[in-house]
């Protein structure tokens, strides 16, 4: 994606999010077109979220206006149109975390979510897990088998993690995947493209799984403990990921970490970009 797109595309967004808070709409975003239940290759546009799409009578009825189907912007100079693609979630009004059953992390026993990257913290080696598993400070876990207990969780509109602290030796290659791959750096979420395969491992086998990137930067509603919490700055999938994945790590072909697991919202699955969390939290990458 050329530079002067990715201008084009930031500025229809903001344009976009005007819609924020409209009734019936529950995300707006960038992401990719679909086109008669198809993703249409390669084409990144305008995403906004509904439960269910409306007919104009109903709209009328309603006293609102259809969305926009382009949004015209001015950038250097000169107009581009950006295609504008409401999207439905099948009536879901809120994302479903995906922390409560299988997995790597261990909470009292019973299989709770997914272990995610291995995290250097202001010089100490740490796991991060995702914080709706976490839940507070002091909880003892295993993940991926090793003993730790948990620091404070992060739990804001830009992140979902908790660190855990390991209360043993922590293994050489523990920065490894669970097949043996080493991961090589943070991938940029500004090299990310719709379209693109990205891997993670299922928590419950290990089994490698691959996913499809579809929307770049998107909010989502996500249903926690306490109540319903609106997550920013978003990359979502295709809706592939299970219940026990919460936390799993994203990455690419290149073993770039790319995203954590938050959950599945109308069938698609939601990850905190690692380059935004580890910039928020002070992390590092444990290769």
């Amino acid at each position: 994606m050329t530079t002067l797109r990715k201008k084009v595309l930031a500025a229809a967004l903001k344009r976009a999010n005007r819609w924020r808070g409209r009734p019936g709409v529950l995300a707006v975003g960038l992401g990719q077109r679909r086109r008669l239940g198809h993703w249409v290759r390669g084409e990144t546009c305008v995403v906004v979220k509904v439960p269910w799409k409306l007919d104009p009578s109903h709209l009328r009825k309603a006293r609102q206006k259809a969305l926009d189907a382009w949004i015209v912007v001015t950038v250097d100079g000169r107009k581009h149109r950006v295609a504008v693609d409401v999207q439905e979630t099948r009536g879901d009004l809120v994302g479903r975390c995906q922390g409560c059953a299988g997995g790597a992390v261990r909470i009292a026993g019973q299989l709770r979510g997914a272990v995610g990257p291995v995290v250097s913290d202001a010089g100490a080696t740490k796991i991060m897990i995702s914080g709706h598993v976490g839940k507070r400070a002091g909880v003892s876990l295993s993940a991926g088998g090793v003993n730790g207990t948990t620091e404070a969780p992060a739990m804001t509109t830009d992140v979902d993690a908790c660190l855990v602290l390991p209360g043993q030796t922590f293994p050489a290659n523990g920065g490894t995947l669970v097949d043996g791959s080493a991961l090589a750096g943070v991938a940029p979420v500004a090299e990310l493209t719709v379209d693109q395969t990205l891997f993670f491992q299922r928590a419950a086998t290990g089994a490698r799984t691959a996913a499809v990137l579809r929307h770049l930067d998107i909010g989502a509603p996500f249903q926690y403990p306490d109540g319903v919490h609106a997550l920013e700055h978003l990359i979502a999938t295709d809706g592939v990921t299970v219940d026990g994945d919460s936390g799993t790590l994203l990455y690419d072909a290149s073993f770039r970490a790319v995203g954590t697991l938050v959950g599945l919202f109308g069938n698609e699955s939601y990850f905190v970009p690692c380059e935004r969390s580890f910039g928020i939290l002070g992390l590092g990458l444990v290769t």
